[in-house]
């Protein structure tokens, strides 16, 4: 497997010197449907169950999509859930827009009905690589 994505709505890379898969969404979110924005998660999940990675950067700052409570519901079932539970020692820190409703509905995704793995939030990149690579 390639160890980068490109769409037009996200790139998706692996580092490999530090085991992290980074996703970085566009501001072409905007323009995504609940089927576009499935086929992007998997490509995601994809790049976890391929490269098992220790650490995971969800960069949400250009991202412009409303979830609605189902696609929620998918992510956490689909994604989340399965990735966790194959990985459990996965770390993961999200770096979230400044715009509320888009913030929020991420939010919810990944907290789910349980939070399921160590996640931490961020305004910026740098913060969320710290913080994912100090020792504990």
């Amino acid at each position: 497997m390639n160890n980068k994505f490109d769409s037009k709505y996200q790139t998706i890379y692996f580092e490999e010197n530090k085991k992290m898969v980074v996703q970085v969404w566009t501001s072409a979110t905007s323009e995504i449907n609940d089927e576009i924005f499935k086929a992007e998660m998997l490509k995601v999940k994809e790049f976890c169950d391929n490269f098992v990675p220790d650490f995971l950067v969800l960069n949400t700052l250009n991202f412009d999509y409303v979830l609605g409570n189902d696609m929620q519901q998918w992510v956490f079932e689909n994604i989340n859930r399965p990735v966790i539970s194959s990985i459990p020692h996965l770390r993961s820190a999200f770096v979230m827009p400044e715009t509320l409703i888009p913030k929020l509905s991420l939010e919810q995704t990944l907290d789910g009905p349980k939070r399921l793995a160590a996640l931490a939030y961020f305004t910026n990149e740098k913060d969320a690589f710290s913080w994912l690579l100090e020792k504990e």
